[in-house]
């Protein structure tokens, strides 16, 4: 587990971003904490960067944690799905319905296989 206290295994940390190994082998989930806005953003880019380099089969951002969540936060959330994209690995969301509202607003949410649970994310793997 990597969550910005210096151990894990070998991705980037960041205390505003846990990333854990998935259910199955080389998944990888991604898990943003409290704020999604311009600070947790790059974090969350920064720290998928380098979850992504190794390439997983798939990876899962688990946003139900994350309580509020800006135009940036979106903007980051879109550039990590962009570059899974980019690098043929499959990515998945999870997130409640403020985040929901959040991306249909900024008119991305077209961009993301949502789940409203972890265990809906991971049946559709």
């Amino acid at each position: 587990m990597i969550d910005g206290t210096g151990g894990g295994s070998g991705a980037a940390s960041d205390p505003t971003v846990t990333v854990l190994d998935g259910p199955s082998p080389g998944v990888r989930l991604l898990r943003p904490t409290k704020a999604l806005d311009d600070t947790a953003g790059q974090a969350l880019q920064r720290v998928a960067v380098d979850v992504l380099a190794s390439t997983p089969p798939f990876v899962l951002v688990d946003l139900s944690a994350v309580d509020t969540v800006t135009a940036d936060g979106v903007a980051a959330l879109v550039a990590v799905a962009e570059t899974a994209g980019e690098a043929d690995i499959g990515l998945a969301v999870v997130a409640g319905d403020r985040m929901r509202a959040a991306l249909a607003e900024n008119d991305v949410h077209d961009l993301f296989d949502l789940y409203k649970t972890m265990d809906e994310a991971l049946e559709a793997m």
